[in-house]
C-alpha cells in the first residue's frame, strides 16, 4: 500500500490526505520510512509546513487538513495519496441536518474537498504529480459522480 508508493517515489516530495488524525496517526505508526513522514497534529501544521518547504529530503506531508490553502508546486509534491475520502463527518450535528434536507449536498462538499485536496500538488499549467486513491470507496464514488467533477480530473484517471 502506502510504503510501495513511498519506495517507488523515494526520491520525490509528497502528501498523503488521510481524512482525520486517527488515520494520519496509523499510516504513521504503520510505515517504514517514518524517517520522511511529517505527521499533522492539532498543533503542528505550520512547523510541519515550514520543515517540508525548507528540507532538501525528500520529505512527505500526512494531513486531514491540507485540502485548500497550501501550495506544494512544483518539486514540493511529486506525488499526492488520498487514503480516505473527504467525506464530513455524519456525527457533527450541522453536517447531519445537511445531509438530511439538502439532497445531494454530502455528495457535493466530498467532491468540492476531493477536487481541493488533489489540487494541493498541482499548481499550474506545467507542473504535474502522481496521484493515488486508496479508498475503496473511490470507485463506486467516482461512477455516482464523475458527471460533476472536472473533465481534466476524468480524462486523468486510470
Amino acid at each position: 500500500g502506502i510504503d510501495v508508493i513511498l519506495e517507488g517515489h523515494a526520491k520525490e516530495k509528497g502528501i498523503i490526505h488521510c481524512g482525520n488524525f486517527l488515520i494520519g496517526k496509523a499510516i504513521y505508526e504503520g510505515s517504514k520510512h517514518k524517517s520522511r513522514l511529517l505527521l499533522q497534529d492539532e498543533t503542528n501544521k505550520e512547523l510541519i509546513l515550514a520543515n517540508h518547504f525548507s528540507s532538501s529530503k525528500p520529505t512527505v506531508l500526512i494531513s486531514p487538513s491540507m485540502t485548500e490553502g497550501v501550495d506544494l508546486k512544483d518539486d514540493l509534491s511529486r506525488f499526492q495519496i488520498v487514503a480516505k475520502l473527504p467525506f464530513p463527518y455524519l456525527g457533527d450535528k450541522y453536517v447531519k441536518a445537511k445531509f438530511d434536507k439538502q439532497d445531494g449536498w454530502y455528495e457535493f462538499v466530498t467532491l468540492r474537498t476531493f477536487v481541493q485536496s488533489i489540487g494541493r500538488s498541482v499548481r499550474h499549467e506545467k507542473d504535474w504529480a502522481s496521484t493515488y486513491i486508496l479508498d475503496e470507496c473511490f470507485s463506486y464514488f467516482y461512477q455516482k459522480n464523475k458527471h460533476r467533477l472536472p473533465q481534466y480530473i476524468v480524462d486523468s484517471i486510470k
